[in-house]
C-alpha cells in the first residue's frame, strides 16, 4: 500500500501534530515531556492496520543503510524501564536508549502522549493527563484533546482504506520488518 501525502491518515497525523505542538507551547512550562523521556513509552501497544501501514512505508522508504541499522537496533536486548507510575515495564518494541526508532512515522496514540486527553465514559466527560505533566498547575479543560473524536477520525481513515480493522501489535510489526528484510 503506498500512502500519499494528502490520505486521510497523513493528513490526521499532520493535524494532531499541530494540537500538540500549540498545546505544549501554551503549556511549556507544566510539560516534562521532552526528547529522552520515555515513561509513557513502555507498554506493547496496538494501532490501526493503517498506522501499521503508515510505519510500513516509512521503513521502506529509508535508505538500505538505514534500514539495516534500524533491524540491527532492533535486535538488541532492551533493559526493563519504567513506566509513568514508575512501576518495572517493558519498553515499547521501537524505543532505544529512550528515544523512538520510527518517530516521523508514530503511531497516534505516541504522537498525543502528554498533552490533556478528554473523552466521555457513562455520558460524563472525564479527563487525562501524564502524571509527570501539571505537577504545579492545571490546564484548561477545553485544550483537551478530544480522544473520543481522534478515533472517530481514525476509524474513518481506517475504513477509507478498506483494510481490515483488527488492530496490529507494534513488537508485530518490528518482527515482521526485521524479518522481511534481513
Amino acid at each position: 500500500m503506498t500512502l500519499d501525502i494528502n490520505s486521510p491518515i497523513v493528513a490526521l497525523q499532520k493535524n494532531v501534530d499541530q494540537f500538540c505542538e500549540s498545546f505544549e507551547k501554551k503549556y511549556s512550562k507544566e510539560m516534562t515531556c521532552k526528547k529522552g523521556c520515555s515513561a509513557c513509552c513502555h507498554q506493547d501497544l496496538s494501532v490501526f492496520p493503517i498506522e501499521a501501514d503508515v510505519i510500513r512505508q516509512w521503513f521502506q522508504n529509508q535508505p538500505d543503510n538505514l534500514k539495516s541499522e534500524l533491524i540491527a537496533t532492533w535486535k538488541l536486548d532492551q533493559a526493563t524501564g519504567a513506566d509513568t507510575s514508575g512501576h518495572p515495564a517493558q519498553p515499547c518494541s521501537f524505543l532505544y536508549k529512550n528515544a523512538c526508532t520510527i518517530y516521523a512515522a508514530r503511531p497516534m496514540i505516541c504522537r498525543s502522549q502528554g498533552v490533556a486527553l478528554k473523552w466521555v465514559e457513562n455520558e460524563s466527560p472525564q479527563y487525562d493527563v501524564c502524571p509527570l505533566n501539571f505537577t504545579d498547575g492545571d490546564f484548561d479543560k477545553q485544550d483537551a484533546l478530544d480522544i473520543d473524536r481522534l478515533q472517530t477520525l481514525q476509524s474513518i481513515a481506517q475504513v477509507s482504506t478498506k483494510a481490515t480493522s483488527e488492530r496490529v501489535k507494534l513488537s508485530q510489526i518490528k518482527q515482521e520488518l526485521g524479518q522481511k528484510n534481513s
